[in-house]
């Protein structure tokens, strides 16, 4: 999605893990993430957020409400939120068969 190269991606999951720990909101996360990516690249990690959340082949109740604050947050329109979810959905499918 970013086009990071693999030792770039290393460095960046260590450091948000690092502060994982210190974080008590998701405002930290979304509000830099709204600030610096396009509305479509905001929906682009919402999407990708989905196909995590269905990597189990089903969306709990905790992840759902999670994806809509993170939705909130990143003031996505719920009709590019439902797009988002159901190419997730239509991915995990294809995956699986």
């Amino acid at each position: 999605i970013f086009d990071l190269e693999e030792s770039a991606a290393a460095a960046l999951l260590a450091e948000a893990e690092s502060r994982a720990d210190e974080t008590v909101s998701l405002f930290e996360y979304t509000d830099v993430i709204h600030n610096a990516l396009s509305p479509e690249d905001k929906v682009e990690v919402v999407e990708h957020l989905f196909r995590i959340a269905l990597a189990d082949g089903h969306l709990g109740a905790s992840e759902e409400h999670m994806m809509r604050k993170v939705k909130s947050l990143l003031h996505i329109p719920q009709r590019d939120y439902v797009a988002a979810k159901r190419r997730a959905r239509d991915a995990a499918a294809l995956s699986s068969t």
